[in-house]
């Protein structure tokens, strides 16, 4: 089975921060942020400021699903590296389902792989979509 990219959008804070100038906010030693910028190339990262995570991801999946069928979408996966601690309920993939009107979807988050979470959503689709070939699977990243 082939997987193929129906739509692809993203979202970019436009805050940006130098990492060494900020080691401290990040708990790291003016070394290891001197170490990560030059290891990286990043003489600045971009942060999140006047909005919530849920806000800046919600954007970009609002555009994306523009001319989009969601009773399509069967499979929701939110792959992401920091892990997440407090109420069911407030999760932040329960939180996306409601407001775009997803809860009809099976889904689920991705925090065992770190980095390569990516990698592992796009298997977890495909063997989705192999018995579900109607449907459509929404990978969804940011932090």
């Amino acid at each position: 089975m082939t997987l193929y990219l129906k739509k692809i959008t993203y979202e970019i804070a436009e805050m940006r921060i130098d990492p060494v100038e900020h080691a401290q906010k990040f708990c790291i030693s003016l070394h290891q942020a001197k170490v990560y910028s030059r290891l990286f190339g990043l003489s600045s990262i971009p942060i999140l400021d006047n909005c919530s995570l849920f806000e800046f991801i919600l954007k970009p999946i609002q555009r994306l699903l523009i001319g989009i069928d969601k009773s399509d979408i069967g499979l929701l996966i939110y792959p992401h590296t920091i892990p997440y601690i407090g109420p069911f309920s407030d999760a932040i993939l329960m939180e996306l389902q409601r407001a775009l009107d997803l809860e009809h979807t099976l889904s689920f988050k991705l925090t065992l792989n770190n980095c390569i979470g990516p990698m592992s959503a796009l298997q977890i689709a495909e063997h989705f979509l192999k018995v579900q070939p109607t449907k459509s699977a929404l990978i969804i990243l940011g932090e």
